[in-house]
């Protein structure tokens, strides 16, 4: 299951949007992304982890840069089910 349960919650490739024009680790993540059609619409790590190494072949900085934005993205991810839980 993937974590985005909470209605105000962005997907992992919505909330990697936010980088796209940086000069970054991050930035180029998220123009790979947004440059492949075929990247998976989901918030399961395994799944996602296993495109990029099975699939696409990913050079282990690639996959690394992922790992870390997805610790980055759960983070994100858990702060505003927090929020979200203390406005109701």
């Amino acid at each position: 299951m993937g974590l985005n349960r909470y209605s105000n919650v962005k997907s992992f490739k919505q909330w990697l949007v936010q980088f796209i024009d940086e000069q970054t680790r991050y930035g180029d993540l998220a123009r790979d992304v947004k440059d492949d059609y075929d990247f998976p619409s989901t918030d399961v790590r395994y799944d996602i982890e296993w495109y990029l190494t099975i699939k696409c072949n990913a050079c282990n900085d690639a996959v690394t840069t992922f790992q870390d934005a997805f610790d980055d993205y759960e983070n994100y991810v858990k702060l505003s089910q927090i929020l979200e839980n203390n406005e109701k």
